[in-house]
């Protein structure tokens, strides 16, 4: 892909989607509902895209795949609590933090954390 888009002397692309999950907005562009493999598959995206010379940006951190509408049209809301967010939501954009995939894209989303008493600091260091 990253070929064909430098051909067509375009140099960046808003890709990959490294949102877990299949929710309203996300549809089928979602590489699956496992973190693992949306992070494995993430990294390889950008790697092609990187091997091509087109610059990417990994998105929609942070995870907008579970979400209950698409953020054209409303806000979006997930409701995850602070341990699905950190096994389900953040693995695909970790892999971005330790240098795999260099940039994300912040998605516009409303994040309730339910049951966490705790305030959580999800800025990732290392993102400009």
């Amino acid at each position: 892909m990253g070929r064909q888009l430098l051909r067509a002397d375009v140099n960046t692309d808003f890709a990959p989607v490294v949102d877990t999950g299949f929710g309203v907005a996300i549809g089928d562009r979602s590489y699956g509902d496992d973190p693992e493999l949306v992070a494995r598959m993430g990294t390889a995206a950008v790697r092609g895209f990187e091997d091509a010379v087109v610059v990417s940006a990994a998105k929609h951190f942070p995870n907008h795949g579970p979400a209950t509408s698409d953020s054209h049209v409303s806000l979006p809301v997930a409701r995850h609590d602070a341990q699905t967010i950190q096994a389900y939501d953040l693995p695909s954009f970790e892999a971005a933090e330790s240098g795999e995939i260099p940039r994300a894209r912040i998605e516009e989303s409303l994040r309730r954390l339910l049951e966490v008493k705790e305030r959580y600091d999800l800025r990732v260091e290392g993102w400009h």
